[in-house]
């Protein structure tokens, strides 16, 4: 959880012990029936709320290392964690486009085309 995210709940006033309780206080069993509702509303098609892991760390390798991501997830093996990491299309264009400066020597300018900065895994 980010440090944003931590204040914005830091400062909801609790009716129980929980973050997320229903409105008279008592625990939620299970969050799977808002969280289609929710998706009904927003009108997507076709999403699991297990989903969200993947997309989770499919736009966190666009800033972080698959280590850390690893432990993020709970992973206990890095090759569990590249199930889950994909590469996006403006990544695969990216490489695809750094074979053209390796073959013909000379560098395309595409970084503002795909916001280059946020391809790179940092180290």
């Amino acid at each position: 959880m980010n440090l944003e995210l931590t204040n914005i709940l830091g400062s909801v006033k609790r009716v129980s012990g929980e973050v997320f309780c229903q409105p008279d206080g008592r625990r939620f069993i299970s969050i799977r029936n808002g969280f289609e509702a929710a998706v009904k509303r927003a009108g997507i098609p076709h999403i699991r709320f297990h989903d969200l892991r993947h997309t989770f760390a499919t736009r966190y390798m666009g800033k972080g290392d698959v280590v850390t991501l690893k432990d993020i997830l709970g992973h206990k093996t890095i090759d569990m964690t590249l199930r889950y990491a994909h590469a996006t299309l403006e990544k695969k264009r990216w490489c695809v486009d750094m074979l053209n400066v390796t073959l013909n020597g000379h560098y395309m300018d595409t970084k503002a085309e795909v916001g280059v900065d946020s391809l790179f895994v940092s180290h």
